[in-house]
């Protein structure tokens, strides 16, 4: 059946993206009052959104008359944001340092107005490694998008042909919070931000806006509370009611405290990753039927860790959560969990030395990308298609 509304005797079939929803008389109208009221802030936000671009046109159009900038003929302006013109191109180095010359309130503000996200998601090199500048700030801002999963109920688990033993049963989970998730897996260029450090990448994984790699679940759990404790949060890992910001040696994860009224970021529990990774979609991959749209495998991504954000996102807006990178969780293995796991709030193993990772990577088949599927290995793992996504209470 075609995505659109169908009409039948007492209502409607509203059909998108494989979904299917009836719609009761009373629901229309219901909904056309829910709409009602939401259009006029929708249409405030167009005329915002019309009126940035319109000020970047401005600002470019002026760059343009005066020829203050050599760098004009590589890009045009499109829908408020700077696209290249030349698809080889490779100047990247050259072309930053020419963006840095240009009057800084010109340069700000064309900044602020996103004109050159564009170029940032497209320019291959490395981390900026500057506590400061416009360039450094702007890649962290494109890094940090969270999207909101409300408390809720859903069905964990898969009994299809391909579900091993160790995702099954199907039970059901009841998540008692909602939580912000992290639109993207943590970038190099935000991992770097805060921990002012990169694992030895090569150059194929280096990127500033490609998933940070090669990193324990130990570091994982480190960054979360320094990047706590950076905006203002309240950290959630502790160690005998201490902080956890370095790893003491010889630690184990029985002894790391996860504090539940703290808002501080934290990494998902695999109840919360598979609920988000699903998204309330009846979908084998994390948005999609189909792989190639939503996942990076090694059918599609010619052996290279690839930069986040670049295929469609899943119905709450979050992208390779299927593919790209596996992501580390909070729980420990358990192969038996699903058979004895409480339905409140579920946690595996505690103690466990073997932490669980999920959603497949650029270097694995596409059955690993399976919103299912749950992998894991020791908790010092430092994979090179290994990373994490954060979380954190309102």
């Amino acid at each position: 059946m075609q995505d659109g509304f169908h009409i039948q005797e007492k209502g409607v079939l509203w059909v998108h993206k494989g979904i299917h929803m009836k719609l009761s008389l009373e629901d229309l109208y219901r909904l056309k009052s829910d709409l009602t009221s939401i259009i006029p802030m929708v249409e405030s936000t167009v005329s915002d959104q019309v009126e940035r671009w319109n000020r970047a046109y401005e600002l470019d159009q002026r760059l343009r008359v005066e020829s203050s900038w050599n760098c004009l003929s590589y890009i045009e302006m499109v829908g408020g944001q700077y696209e290249l013109l030349d698809p080889k191109f490779s100047k990247w180095t050259q072309f930053w340092n020419s963006v840095s010359k240009i009057e800084e309130s010109i340069c700000r503000e064309l900044v602020q107005l996103g004109a050159f996200d564009n170029l940032l998601w497209a320019d291959p090199s490395g981390v900026e490694q500057e506590d400061t500048g416009w360039k450094a700030e702007r890649l962290r801002k494109l890094s940090e998008p969270m999207e909101w999963l409300e408390s809720c109920t859903f069905e964990m688990g898969a009994d299809s042909l391909e579900a091993w033993d160790f995702e099954r049963p199907v039970h059901t989970v009841v998540l008692n919070k909602g939580i912000w998730v992290g639109r993207y897996p943590v970038t190099q260029q935000l991992y770097w931000s805060v921990m002012h450090q990169l694992p030895s990448l090569t150059n194929e994984e280096r990127g500033s806006l490609k998933p940070i790699v090669q990193v324990s679940w130990w570091d994982a759990i480190q960054f979360c509370n320094r990047l706590s404790l950076s905006t203002g949060r309240e950290p959630v890992y502790c160690i005998q009611n201490t902080v956890l910001t370095d790893i003491p040696t010889s630690c184990t994860p029985s002894q790391v405290q996860c504090r539940e009224d703290a808002n501080g970021y934290r990494l998902l529990t695999e109840a919360e990753w598979e609920c988000a990774a699903r998204a309330f979609q009846p979908f084998e991959y994390a948005g999609s039927a189909e792989i190639n749209e939503v996942a990076w495998t090694v059918e599609n991504s010619n052996g290279t860790l690839q930069v986040v954000g670049q295929l469609a996102s899943n119905g709450l807006g979050l992208c390779d959560m299927s593919g790209n990178v596996w992501e580390w969780v909070w729980d420990g293995y358990d192969a038996d969990f699903y058979t004895s796991s409480k339905m409140v709030d579920p946690t595996g193993d505690y103690a466990s030395l073997e932490r669980v990772c999920r959603g497949g990577s650029y270097l694995g088949e596409r059955m690993n990308a399976r919103v299912s599927l749950r992998g894991r290995t020791n908790l010092q793992s430092q994979w090179t298609n290994l990373g994490f996504r954060i979380a954190c209470s309102e």
